[in-house]
């Protein structure tokens, strides 16, 4: 009896711990989003008619080294410590900051839009085998002009220099806050994994040039330990399908429950941050996980020197890990939120399609029914993140290229209708988790087209897939479902809806 009372005092203390970081690290990602989607937008468009002139078109790249002599000048030669003078000093680093993320935003735009984007840094990336190549190619190089000159400065600057030292944090953290909001480096991360995009046609130098800025200095930046993601996603994410074999499987945990989630995404933050569940995961060979433990290893060396150092850089890169993990649990509730109990393992019953609207889908699908006004501008031919959102297609096709999708969901249409694979439409996905959490069975409905079969409608149907799967339910289970969790968890969504505006 004692025994079982440890046991169960040990649960309920690491899923208070557990609830306590992952709200509050929500509580920040949102307030992070709702910062930028009010000043960073409204300052982003007339940075942006300066960095798109034909004049600073070329100048533009070297913003962040002009931002950056800031932080390095206050740490150089620090003001008289006075109220007023402190306060000028930090406006406008707060205002250099906001300077360099437009630009950073102008510049991957102009990267996203383009066809064939021109390089800025190497040449070698015009001998990609495919145009959407290059233009991975190109986000790649973006992302490593603004992110390598935060990290020098936050590697240097000591927090002995308070406002050098916030203000150098404030590069880095203000180009996360753009990078969890826009996917870029994702897109680049995620695709060259699975179809070797950044490798460089006959020439190997290059190409590992590139395999090290991606995995060792911009992937850092973006809460990526070196290469964990990518062991894990290809041969464990991969290998199950986010299916009961996956460690990162949401389906032992009800979503409609933030302490659940909770749960989750600390298992995720702390695999991702130590790669633990790698070097212990036996269904990996030796060599992977060797890679794994070196790489973590190697990792938590560098910044355990930073920290000993008293450098900002310490602090942001386990902060950012840790935003990273958050993120990616919050995706496999976006992608793989809704199984089917009855086929789990199965991507056609456990992954979610999202299409730009309901007009896109019967264009698709070939079904003829008249388009209403609303919906009439949809099209299947919309480029989101590389067409990431037709994630269905990516787990039934994992090593074709994305530009092959639209064809590829064409030809698979009447299975996935067949077989009532879930379907939805875009713009829901940046709320479809906190959706979730919440219960908005009538939110998810609008979003869901897939009409469902057994003489259900659409609520039940979103109401059953919300569940556990019975077979895989998480061991502690009935703690999740007592009374006390069940309240706390009501009243920790509505508090996150009021602060965040249910993102």
């Amino acid at each position: 009896m004692p025994r079982i009372l440890h046991s169960r005092a040990i649960v309920w203390l690491r899923l208070t711990v557990a609830t306590a970081v992952v709200f509050s690290l929500l509580v920040a990602v949102g307030l992070l989003s709702l910062y930028y989607n009010w000043f960073g937008r409204l300052f982003g468009p007339l940075v942006g008619r300066v960095t798109n002139s034909r004049a600073m078109r070329h100048l533009a790249p070297l913003w962040p080294l002009y931002a950056l002599t800031l932080p390095v000048w206050l740490a150089i030669t620090p003001p008289a410590p006075r109220m007023v003078s402190l306060a000028v000093w930090f406006l406008l680093g707060v205002l250099t900051v906001e300077a360099y993320c437009a630009g950073l935003y102008v510049r991957s735009m102009q990267t996203s839009a383009a066809a064939v984007p021109r390089p800025i840094i190497w040449r070698a990336s015009w001998r990609g085998r495919r145009d959407s190549d290059i233009r991975l190619h190109r986000l790649l190089e973006v992302h490593l002009i603004y992110a390598i000159a935060p990290i020098i400065v936050t590697a240097v600057v000591s927090w002995r220099e308070p406002t050098a030292a916030i203000l150098a944090a404030l590069y880095p953290l203000r180009y996360l806050a753009y990078a969890l909001d826009m996917y870029d480096f994702e897109a680049v991360v995620h695709w060259h994994m699975h179809t070797r995009s950044l490798l460089v046609r006959n020439r190997p130098s290059a190409s590992a040039f590139v395999n090290f800025a991606m995995n060792y200095i911009v992937g850092p930046l973006n809460g990526y330990v070196p290469r964990l993601y990518e062991i894990e996603h290809m041969r464990l994410h991969h290998r199950y399908d986010s299916g009961p074999g996956d460690p990162y499987s949401p389906m032992p945990f009800r979503r409609t429950s933030l302490v659940e989630f909770s749960w989750f995404a600390m298992f995720v933050m702390l695999a991702d941050m130590t790669g633990l569940a790698l070097v212990t995961e036996r269904r990996l060979s030796w060599r992977w996980r060797r890679l794994a433990f070196l790489n973590a290893a190697g990792y938590w060396l560098i910044v355990g020197v930073l920290l000993a150092l008293d450098r900002p850089l310490g602090v942001l890169l386990p902060l950012f890990a840790m935003l990273h993990g958050l993120d990616q649990a919050k995706s496999q509730y976006k992608w793989h939120g809704l199984p089917d109990a009855n086929n789990p393992e199965d991507p056609l019953g456990n992954t979610i399609l999202w299409v730009a609207n309901e007009a896109a889908w019967r264009e698709v699908s070939d079904r003829q029914v008249v388009l209403n006004a609303s919906n009439a501008d949809g099209t299947s031919g919309r480029d989101w993140t590389y067409f990431d959102n037709y994630h269905l297609i990516h787990h039934l096709h994992p090593s074709a290229h994305f530009d092959r999708y639209v064809d590829l969901l064409r030809q698979r249409a009447p299975e996935i209708i067949a077989a009532g694979g879930i379907v939805m439409t875009l713009p829901t996905i940046a709320s479809s988790a906190f959706k979730m959490w919440s219960g908005d069975i009538e939110g998810l409905e609008k979003a869901l087209i897939t009409e469902p079969a057994d003489g259900l409608d659409k609520r039940e149907l979103i109401r059953r897939r919300l569940e556990p799967v019975p077979q895989v339910r998480h061991a502690d289970g009935r703690v999740f479902d007592s009374l006390p969790v069940r309240r706390l968890d009501q009243h920790l969504v509505r508090w996150l809806g009021l602060i965040t505006g249910g993102r």
